[in-house]
């Protein structure tokens, strides 16, 4: 009987030991359940599937845009300005041998005129202005220079250059105007002047060359009354005997209206 008792005791033990074996076994399994459930993966931080973003203006490419217009426009300035300042070059040349080409005319009306002369330099009138007015016993001249290198020719009012280099060019002043057409319009306006104050006089009209290496090339219906090279003291001379003759009392009365 005792040892029945022994054995279903052992028996007892037995179960209840494979009993609380598998009790602990489930109970860490759903103790891993939970955490598992409860701490989050690094999928649920950083998902697989991002963000939709939704770009209602593209604040940066406006800002670079804005600026590249910026840039063009500058550019456009730029370039107007070369351009503005290459214009001005030329004429800063053109005004510059202008002078140069004045001052040796003068120079060479100092040698061949005497004391008996009025030589008036730039005389500004109603239609531009005169480079010389020549007045003297022989009477009153108008005369527009030329310091231009090269080979000048015309027919009537077209003039042209040809360039050292065989380029060529048309001779205008900045109003579109020839170097006859110039001297004419000009002189003819003094002519009605001093007509107005009793003055009756014809005033020869004369375009000279004055650089030293310009030449004469065809010529044909010549609109003035001369087209002379510098230091040509025979067509100088031919020249100053187309005007009116004038005493020296006239002299004076136009040299003073003239100033």
């Amino acid at each position: 009987m005792t040892n029945t008792y022994l054995f279903l005791a052992a028996v007892f033990f037995s179960i209840a030991a494979l009993l609380l074996k598998r009790f602990r076994v489930n109970h860490t399994a759903m103790a891993g359940t939970d955490t598992q459930s409860v701490r989050p993966s690094l999928r649920t931080i950083f998902p697989q599937n991002k963000a939709r973003v939704v770009k209602l203006t593209d604040h940066g490419l406006h800002m670079i845009t804005n600026v590249n217009e910026k840039i063009i426009a500058a550019e456009r300035v730029i370039e107007q300005q070369k351009k503005i300042i290459s214009t001005l070059m030329v004429d800063k040349t053109k005004v510059t041998a202008g002078i140069a080409g004045e001052k040796t005319v003068s120079e060479f009306f100092l040698r061949a005129l005497d004391n008996r002369w009025t030589v008036i330099e730039g005389f500004l009138g109603g239609k531009g202005e005169i480079d010389f007015v020549l007045i003297g016993p022989l009477g009153v001249f108008a005369i527009e220079v030329k310091n231009r290198n090269g080979v000048v020719s015309c027919n009537g009012d077209e003039w042209m250059l040809t360039r050292p280099n065989g380029e060529p060019v048309e001779i205008k002043d900045n109003g579109g105007r020839s170097p006859s057409q110039q001297i004419t319009e000009t002189a003819t306006w003094l002519e009605d002047e001093l007509r107005k104050v009793g003055y009756n006089v014809r005033i020869p009209k004369a375009v000279i060359l004055a650089h030293p290496k310009a030449g004469l090339g065809a010529i044909a219906n010549l609109s003035v009354d001369s087209l002379m090279k510098l230091g040509s003291t025979a067509e100088f001379k031919k020249y100053l005997s187309l005007g009116t003759p004038l005493s020296a009392e006239q002299i004076a009365g136009i040299s003073l209206a003239l100033r």
